[in-house]
């Protein structure tokens, strides 16, 4: 419903524009089985209203073959240049050896233009079974020399309730804290490398180690990032 009646109005607007990054597309070489990890972002839109669409996820690329997906699509709307105000629907699937999983969300979201470069991602999702839960992403851009661009990320999930089949435990569930550098060429595209460092965090942790994982995981990446 959201979406029918927001589509008309940006085809009414002479300004509408669009962009498409891809943050992260890289390889991760960590303590696990490696993966392929990918986090892309797209809008339609003027300067006030946007359709976004989302995806990020991981794919094995040694042992079982496996992985996880999570795709969300919302409506937003700018009040002011530096803060976007979202809602939409966020959908997870996983697949690997065992039977797939999937699983749907409301989602609201923002993004907040934060003071020296940080980007700041607060949201809240409530599933198809009632299971609320939190996001908290951080990122910021730190310019180290012409076109060499150091960028600090954090993350951290946190559940209200215990979902023990998709590896949710009620409180914090866990962190993310990476790093990475990329080299901005003159045609846009960015490679860089990084580091990437997920810890599993109290009951979310044990459940993890009784699924035969480690509770942290420690990845050395290298990909690429472009926009167009």
């Amino acid at each position: 419903m959201l979406f029918s009646l927001l589509l008309p109005a940006l085809a009414a607007r002479s300004e509408i524009s669009h962009e498409v990054l891809i943050d992260q597309l890289e390889l991760r070489g960590q303590n696990g089985p490696d993966a392929i990890h990918w986090e892309q972002g797209a809008w339609l839109g003027d300067h006030v209203h946007r359709v976004s669409f989302d995806t990020s996820g991981d794919l094995r690329t040694q042992g079982s073959v496996g992985g996880e997906a999570e795709l969300q699509l919302s409506v937003g709307r700018l009040p002011t240049p530096a803060f976007e105000l979202r809602a939409g629907v966020r959908h997870d699937r996983f697949w690997g050896p065992g039977p797939d999983l999937d699983r749907t969300f409301a989602a609201v979201d923002a993004v907040i233009a934060a003071p020296f470069a940080i980007e700041l991602a607060p949201a809240v999702f409530l599933s198809d079974d009632g299971d609320f839960s939190a996001r908290l992403t951080s990122v910021a851009d730190v310019p180290l020399a012409e076109r060499l661009i150091a960028q600090p990320r954090f993350e951290v999930n946190v559940a209200a309730h215990d979902v023990p089949r998709f590896g949710v435990e009620r409180g914090f569930n866990d962190i993310e804290l990476g790093l990475r550098v990329r080299y901005e060429t003159p045609g846009g595209i960015a490679p860089y490398l990084g580091v990437s460092w997920i810890q599993a965090l109290g009951n979310t942790a044990d459940l993890t180690r009784e699924g035969g994982d480690d509770a942290h995981t420690l990845s050395l990446v290298a990909g690429l990032r472009f926009a167009f």
